[in-house]
């Protein structure tokens, strides 16, 4: 332990962090890294709705042939940190393999989800090292693409009655938000915890923001970048810089109002709390797994799916990934 200590502080002494630098978009698209693009966040307003929307899940069996997931979704519409109204849609998604393909069955279906999901395997399989679609790694990945589908379809159902403001999401604008048809007052905005984005120097762009932004709370806008990308700090006390992708006329504002909760400054408290009512406990799976081994494996082996659990079993759960 001490070599690695030893070897972590050395990369960390002898980092040096440029004052500028540039980052290449997955697309192609470069943009330039200096204090320029800084801007003033808009003022906060507690006068707009919004709605926050997060899903969570729990994956109950998992093999290469099956997999079992329990979804959650809930959306929080919010006057100012009012709450006016939530939200909650929860199913059992069961994933098999059909020959080459991919079916997923939702139990119930409430956002019409259920069908033939090859397509979002192969997608998967080409994100994996091993090039297998073997894997219950690739039907897990399907798994959140259904619960990503259906944060989506909630905010559609939202719009459908008539919502008015911020549609709120936590994650990235992947291709089924970029599909959310959005009224001309209505408008969304995808809020990344975390982002892989590395510059062209090498050098993670949110350590670049932090080694060169100004004081205070702020905004970085990328110049040149199609569609609506920056980086943000919501609170002046916060340490986070947040990825933030917006679509349709969408203000700043809501997030900045939502950002002042002590209890993670800087984060829209909106979005603390959908993650809240979202979450699959531990205890909810531990609960819906003892159903499923009386009801589906009472009599039967079910090592042939996952021997993780007796393992933990006798030497205790593990903490982290397996």
């Amino acid at each position: 332990m001490d070599a690695v200590i030893e070897r972590i502080s050395s990369i960390l002494e002898n980092a040096s962090t440029p004052r500028r630098g540039t980052c290449t978009l997955p697309d192609k698209t470069i943009f330039p890294i200096d204090q320029t693009f800084f801007k003033a966040l808009p003022k906060a307003d507690g006068n707009q709705v919004c709605a926050c929307i997060d899903g969570g899940n729990q994956e109950l069996i998992a093999s290469p042939h099956l997999a079992v997931q329990y979804i959650r979704v809930v959306g929080v519409v919010f006057q100012g940190k009012r709450k006016q109204e939530m939200m909650k849609e929860e199913f059992f998604v069961v994933l098999s393999r059909e020959g080459s393909r991919v079916r997923a069955d939702c139990f119930p279906d409430p956002f019409t989800l259920s069908g033939d999901y090859s397509s979002s395997a192969q997608k998967a399989q080409k994100t994996q090292k091993e090039a297998t679609l073997t894997s219950s790694c690739s039907l897990s990945s399907i798994a959140l693409d259904i619960r990503r589908a259906a944060e989506v379809r909630m905010g559609g159902t939202l719009i459908k009655t008539g919502f008015q403001g911020s549609i709120i999401v936590d994650g990235a604008l992947d291709d089924h938000l970029c599909s959310l048809d959005l009224p001309k007052d209505v408008s969304l905005m995808a809020l990344s915890k975390t982002t892989d984005l590395i510059s062209d120097e090498g050098i993670s762009v949110v350590a670049l923001l932090h080694s060169i932004a100004p004081p205070g709370s702020w905004c970085f806008v990328p110049p040149g970048v199609p569609g609506s990308l920056s980086f943000v700090r919501l609170h002046p006390l916060s340490r986070h810089i947040f990825r933030v992708e917006t679509k349709g006329n969408a203000s700043l504002a809501p997030l900045v109002y939502h950002a002042q909760d002590p209890a993670f400054l800087g984060y829209p408290y909106g979005l603390i709390i959908a993650d809240k009512f979202a979450r699959v406990t531990d205890q909810e799976k531990t609960y819906l797994r003892s159903i499923l081994d009386a009801r589906v494996f009472l009599g039967r082996t079910r090592s042939i799916l996952d021997a993780h659990s007796h393992l933990d079993a006798v030497n205790g759960p593990l903490q982290g990934k397996r």
